[in-house]
């Protein structure tokens, strides 16, 4: 269950490209994942587990999949 939206610098870049960056517990989930990226949702999850930088980190990593993945800021 997503249970807030992200306000970092690095969210903000997220959300200047159309993305919505939420923090859900992911830690009940059978994967060890710190992040996801949802690309038809335009949703980056990260894990609300997880300390503040390990936050920031993954919703950097998770917008270097979306860059390379054009077509979905095309949309």
């Amino acid at each position: 269950m997503v249970r807030l939206i992200v306000r970092t610098l690095v969210a903000l870049v997220a959300n200047a490209v159309g993305l919505i960056v939420a923090a859900a517990v992911l830690d009940d989930m059978e994967l060890d994942v710190s992040g996801m990226l949802f690309p038809t949702e335009r949703l980056i999850v990260v894990n609300a587990g997880e300390p503040e930088a390990r936050r920031r980190f993954t919703i950097a990593h998770e917008l270097g999949h979306v860059k390379n993945r054009d077509t979905l800021l095309m949309t």
